[in-house]
């Protein structure tokens, strides 16, 4: 038996994206990058609560010098399209976004699944749903695209790290907007 605060959903994962060469490999602010250990195992510094990579000057510079197009930032009115197609976009796959948060260069969405659908597999839909809605009412970025390549899949496994997840999301500094599901328990 499920505990309480994970009995709406089969899995949850927190899923984190940025926009289009805002948030480069490198950055002073912190990212997520594939890493190898002595046997040569690929991982990723991206659980909650560890350190993740911090400013390596050399990274960004070269991650710069890659880009294709102007840098994407969204509008309160981009975010708002953005989040109804979220919403149609979970309602089709049987999905609850159990908190979102829309700002300028990045997004953060908890998501609350039920079987087990790989966590790229969500990321992806939501990428790519939401980049079809942006095509259809604004001009595509000279880039080609929205988002960077990927983004973060998190499990959240834990009533301590889900309550936190939440937190987060509905915390964020100068959210364009953000919204919360109505669940059968209240979790904050």
């Amino acid at each position: 038996m499920q505990p309480v605060w994970y009995s709406d959903f089969d899995r949850l994962w927190f899923l984190t994206w940025t926009t289009y060469a805002q948030w480069l490999p490198g950055s002073e602010m912190g990212f997520v990058s594939n890493k190898f250990g002595d046997g040569e195992t690929e991982r990723k510094n991206n659980v909650v609560g560890t350190p993740y990579d911090v400013d390596y000057p050399e990274l960004k510079q070269l991650s710069a010098s890659l880009v294709k197009g102007e840098p994407v930032l969204l509008s309160y009115q981009k975010a708002k399209a953005l989040q109804e197609q979220f919403e149609q976009t979970a309602a089709i796959r049987n999905w609850t976004i159990v908190a979102c948060s829309i700002m300028t260069n990045h997004i953060h969405l908890l998501a609350g699944v039920h079987g087990d659908p790989k966590p790229e597999k969500i990321l992806g839909d939501f990428k790519s749903y939401g980049s079809r809605k942006l095509k259809s009412l604004y001009p595509t970025p000279k880039s080609g695209t929205w988002w960077t390549a990927s983004g973060s899949t998190r499990k959240i496994d834990t009533e301590q790290s889900f309550k936190r997840c939440i937190e987060y999301i509905l915390t964020q500094n100068a959210p364009l907007l953000y919204w919360r599901a109505p669940l059968k328990h209240d979790y904050r």
